[in-house]
């Protein structure tokens, strides 16, 4: 279980850049410790292949990038490279139209050991970590790693953490409601309240 990750030594680094003190809250708790409605909502919000895929989602850069590779992605095969440049190609043609759509792996990987920053190089990083990841880790591993890690808003990482500080309680003893207003925060944690 990570004392701190990249992301968090990210955040600390800016706040001194402005002069600021950031304070991490940060509870490590295990995956059976968090309330299966947010274990629920955090897939279905970011991630709804989760089980299904192997760090990867294929399908959903087919959607967003207009991949044309096989579902099942192989750095041996040429036709799946060439997709691949194609769906970096338009990627670069049309960044502002993007989403993102990265998988819970590829946001743990994020998490984990790189930035926020958006480019290529760190997309390609992420890509290869998540893979290894996929590799030597359950798919609950990755799940509980990523609740533990994410971030929940300023200065606040983890499930429980985000629990205690929005709703005054354990994150094992989140209700529906509550635990869809913290899925709901993930993609803008630090200009959105959960509470």
């Amino acid at each position: 279980d990570p004392a701190q990750t990249a992301f968090m030594s990210h955040r600390i680094r800016e706040a001194e850049g402005r002069g600021e003190t950031l304070t991490i809250r940060y509870e490590w708790v295990p995956l059976d410790a968090i309330s299966r409605h947010l274990r629920r909502a955090v897939i279905v919000a970011e991630d709804a292949r989760f089980y299904e895929h192997r760090g990867i989602d294929w399908h959903a850069l087919r959607e967003e990038l207009r991949y044309s590779g096989d579902a099942v992605f192989r750095w041996t095969d040429p036709a799946d490279l060439q997709a691949l440049v194609d769906a970096v190609r338009y990627y670069r043609e049309n960044r502002d139209a993007v989403r993102g759509r990265s998988t819970i792996t590829q946001q743990l990987a994020k998490n984990l050991y790189l930035s926020p920053e958006r480019s290529l190089v760190r997309k390609a990083e992420e890509f290869i970590i998540a893979r290894r990841l996929e590799r030597f880790l359950t798919k609950d591993r990755i799940l509980e790693l990523y609740l533990n890690t994410a971030e929940w808003g300023p200065g606040i990482f983890g499930a429980e953490a985000a629990a205690r500080e929005y709703f005054g309680r354990s994150a094992a003893s989140l209700s529906r409601d509550q635990a869809a207003a913290l899925a709901a925060t993930l993609p803008h944690p630090l200009t959105s309240n959960p509470a």
